[in-house]
């Protein structure tokens, strides 16, 4: 796997980076009764907040309700949409283009439901 910076690459591939989410063995391995226990809360390494994105992602975490690895997709999303099909990168012979579709989904809190991103009407 090719890494686009030096920096990134090795923080992926420190013994201690953390796993994204566990898979139902995984899963089974870390808890007492794996049928009645919650499954673990995917934590992303800091290495995904990495450059603007990040910043923009921390910029906006103190003040919101939703979870950091939401902003996060929910500011790429759009970014890799706008951008267009036009740039690529290349993986032997496949072209990873920017464009990502994302679904988040979860418990909602309490209180009044929330979207990370909210779409404002126009006045008509």
């Amino acid at each position: 796997m090719r890494f686009p910076s030096k920096e990134l690459e090795g923080a992926c591939r420190r013994p201690d980076a953390k796993v994204i989410s566990l898979g139902p063995r995984e899963e089974a391995e870390h808890s007492q009764n794996s049928l009645f226990a919650e499954p673990a809360w995917p934590v992303l390494h800091d290495a995904a907040y990495y450059g603007l994105a990040g910043e923009v992602v921390r910029s906006i975490e103190p003040h919101s309700e939703a979870d950091s690895v939401a902003i996060l997709l929910q500011f790429l999303a759009p970014f890799g949409n706008a951008v267009g099909l036009s740039p690529y990168y290349q993986v032997e012979g496949d072209k990873h283009r920017p464009k990502l579709f994302v679904v988040i989904s979860g418990a909602t809190s309490p209180g009044p439901g929330h979207w990370v991103v909210t779409v404002h009407k126009q006045p008509s």
